[in-house]
């Protein structure tokens, strides 16, 4: 019996990849420095201090880790704030969720208090009661730690635990833990999706009703 969702924010909850592609290359071309082309991929399976740390030794960035991190912050807020919705059909899931009982938790790279700005402007707050990022676990996604940290927090088992992600890094970390996988395509990781594909449990490429009912279903 299913007890917990895990959802990672970026590309699965919220359609925002393409936001954070846009806000790497922004900070850099403000300091006259034309990033590379691989800049976004390099991002995808980093925590932000992970990510900033890259900035810093690869493009000659002469501040700290830390005013990497809040530049990049400030730039990804207005977006948060104007720009970023929800994937489709993903508020039904979660309103079906909350009516069957099933804890949920958001589990991303993002630092909390974007995150808690994006689903409060989104209002989906009222759905989710624990919040935990890479930077607090101190791991990226390729280890499996942020997602045992969401079952130890709920007390339940991983076999009772889905988790959502739209890169295959966290689902290849939890693999062989015996929690439930599904893959949601997201177009900004378009090379990833194969590999995503291969690994998760269930993959949708159309977050249509179909996704709801068989999300739905797994829980029932």
């Amino acid at each position: 019996m299913i007890k917990l969702a895990i959802f990672d924010l970026d590309g699965t909850l919220v359609d925002s990849m393409s936001y954070w592609e846009i806000a790497a290359s922004e900070l850099i071309r403000r300091k006259g420095i034309t990033p590379k082309e691989d800049l976004c991929d390099r991002f995808l399976s980093m925590s932000l201090p992970e990510a900033a740390k890259y900035l810093k030794e690869n493009y000659n960035l002469q501040y700290s880790i830390d005013e990497i991190c809040q530049m990049i912050d400030d730039v990804m807020l207005e977006y948060y704030l104007t720009k970023v919705e929800l994937k489709p059909n993903m508020l039904e899931l979660l309103y079906n969720y909350q009516k069957l009982g099933i804890k949920m938790a958001i589990a991303s790279s993002t630092d909390r208090e974007l995150i808690v700005k994006c689903i409060d402007k989104l209002n989906i707050d009222k759905y989710f009661s624990y919040i935990i990022t890479s930077t607090e676990i101190g791991k990226s996604k390729i280890h499996p730690d942020i997602y045992i940290n969401c079952v130890n927090h709920f007390d339940v088992k991983n076999e009772e635990t889905l988790i959502f992600e739209d890169l295959p890094y966290g689902i290849i970390a939890t693999k062989d833990l015996g929690f439930i996988t599904v893959g949601i395509y997201d177009k900004t990781s378009e090379k990833h999706q194969e590999t995503l594909e291969e690994n998760a449990e269930y993959y949708f490429k159309e977050l249509d009703y179909s996704f709801v009912k068989a999300m739905i279903d797994v829980v029932k």
